[in-house]
């Protein structure tokens, strides 16, 4: 049985260990003599994570005997390359083609981004890491993680198609994160570079290093029982839950050589907009916490910063063509707010 060899880049933020997690937890049907070996290979790269290797180890000790997976962590800095070379001869010498590369490493605040541009787009696009890939290891797809920031946020429900010709971003983040699509739809083509232009991604904290993992904004609204809060009523995204997200990265690495798929650019996000005062009454409400605590304003009535990151107002986006193509259907927000709070 053919096993795949997937690259993982950041494997160590929120939404990489979250997929590490998937592929660990799945258990084979087979025997290890039927099997013979493991049904994926996936090089996990990460740049900032302390000692992830050994954390990885540690956790995937416990899948060892129904694991369909082996994992490898290797820590890479993606705009270097010396160590891309180095890593790609030494680690990766008994590999001939790599299936297929998931970029999930960004540099994803949109302040940071703004306040270094340079750095933003060195990060945003690696250049010489896709390069040589490409060449040393004849990858022959890359699945991107994109973002809803490369719309405006001035003429939603936005939709693949129509906004091709006339997307203009309004910050660095969303400015890069276009480049990027760019950059790997030039070099690979529609067919064989896929770009998820992902809303915000919701979920519990990953498995993997839970203690020190990333929480997101629901569990930041979990928190404000019995506090006046303010939360903007107009600022509004299409959200998505992590196990959606996870789920759509699995199904185009696992369709890596399906010559009768569609590629090139794609919105994903769940099927409802909400805004950020939505999100919290959703948390409120599942915790029956009172919801008078929440003080909606509306983000367009401020006055701008000066100096300030620019951020899109409603990006609400529409994200059919992704379900059509992949068959999957995305959680509501009341759906991931469930997933996101597990009865214990």
């Amino acid at each position: 049985m053919h096993c795949k060899y997937l690259v993982l880049t950041g494997s160590s933020g929120f939404l990489g260990k979250h997929l590490l997690h998937s592929f660990l937890s799945e258990k084979s049907s087979l025997t290890k003599t039927q099997q013979q070996g493991p049904l994926y290979r996936i090089y996990a790269l990460y740049n900032s994570h302390t000692d992830f290797e050994k954390i990885v180890q540690d956790y995937a000790e416990q899948f060892k005997d129904t694991t369909l997976c082996e994992i490898i962590a290797f820590s890479l800095d993606l705009t270097d390359s010396n160590a891309i070379n180095k890593w790609l001869k030494q680690e990766m010498s008994n590999v001939d083609v790599v299936d297929a590369c998931i970029h999930l490493a960004a540099m994803a605040n949109p302040n940071s981004c703004q306040s270094d541009p340079d750095l933003a787009r060195s990060v945003n696009i690696p250049r010489i890491f896709f390069e040589a890939l490409i060449s040393e290891k004849k990858c022959p797809k890359i699945i991107a993680l994109s973002t809803d920031h490369v719309y405006s946020g001035t003429n939603p429900p936005y939709v693949e198609e129509e906004e091709d010709q006339v997307l203009r971003p309004i910050n660095v983040y969303g400015e890069s994160k276009y480049e990027m699509e760019k950059y790997i739809l030039g070099k690979h083509g529609p067919r064989l570079a896929i770009c998820l232009r992902s809303s915000i991604i919701l979920g519990t904290k990953a498995p993997i290093a839970q203690d020190s993992s990333h929480s997101t904004f629901l569990q930041f609204c979990a928190t404000r029982k019995d506090q006046e809060t303010t939360f903007w009523s107009d600022e509004c995204r299409n959200v998505i839950w992590v196990g959606d997200t996870v789920a759509v990265l699995r199904w185009f690495a696992d369709n890596t050589n399906d010559e009768n798929h569609n590629g090139g650019v794609y919105n994903m996000g769940g099927p409802e907009s909400v805004s950020r005062l939505d999100m919290a009454k959703a948390v409120f409400h599942h915790f029956g916490y009172d919801t008078k605590y929440l003080v909606a304003q509306e983000k367009k009535t401020q006055p701008q910063i000066a100096g300030g990151t620019p951020s899109p107002l409603d990006i609400s986006m529409d994200s059919t063509r992704l379900q059509s193509q992949t068959k999957l259907a995305f959680a509501t927000m009341d759906e991931i707010v469930e997933a996101s709070f597990p009865v214990k």
